[in-house]
């Protein structure tokens, strides 16, 4: 882990964008079937700090070949700002594929204009059992694209990115959850205690 990195991960605890909590917090949708924890990564709302949103696009940017995609998709709507940035920052159109679908309208499925077999860079906030990314990557693959490339912030290392790699999807993220709670009590910030309570209801472990 970098020192940038290092230092953003400090300024998303001080602006509550990474939640401690001891009470627990769903790490995840209230509705899933994801366990309490008392550590939430609730990115989405990094948009309200202009300074700490340009570093998260920064790191970002490191983990992305800017040469092998032509849209940047988002999953809406946790990283739909996130995904707009990288767009601007690499110039390519952004597209939106629905999760909730419409029956009228033209293009209902996606919002914004592109061609058969275009090459989609997939952008999201946080990687958890990868079911929300994969409606929208079927949404993008039945409207005739190719998704090459799939980045998140956060990979939560409960067996979401495996699943996706598994089925030929290239898939990174810029930060496991195991390397941020070490790197937290590292700081002091949070015990062995409670970096132990989590890291036991991961899948994958160190």
């Amino acid at each position: 882990m970098g020192d940038n990195l290092k230092l953003l991960i400090i300024e998303l605890v001080k602006n509550g964008i990474i939640l401690i909590n001891d009470d627990g917090l769903k790490e995840h949708n209230p509705r899933s079937n994801s366990p309490i924890l008392p550590l939430y990564f609730n990115i989405r709302e990094v948009r309200s700090w202009v300074d700490t949103h340009k570093k998260l696009i920064e790191e970002y940017a490191k983990i992305i070949d800017p040469t092998d995609f032509d849209l940047v998709a988002d999953v809406p709507l946790g990283s739909s700002t996130i995904a707009w940035d990288l767009a601007k920052k690499f110039n390519k159109p952004m597209i939106t594929p629905r999760v909730n679908f419409k029956n009228y309208g033209k293009d209902k499925n996606i919002i914004g204009r592109y061609e058969l077999n275009q090459r989609v860079l997939v952008v999201d906030d946080v990687i958890v059992n990868g079911t929300k990314k994969q409606i929208a990557i079927n949404t993008l693959e039945q409207s005739g694209l190719k998704i090459v490339q799939i980045v998140a912030f956060l990979d939560w290392q409960r067996g979401g990115k495996e699943r996706l790699e598994n089925k030929g999807y290239k898939t990174k993220t810029v930060v496991n959850a195991i390397d941020v709670l070490e790197y937290l009590e590292k700081e002091g910030i949070v015990n062995d205690d409670f970096v132990n309570q989590i890291i036991s209801k991961l899948t994958i472990k160190n």
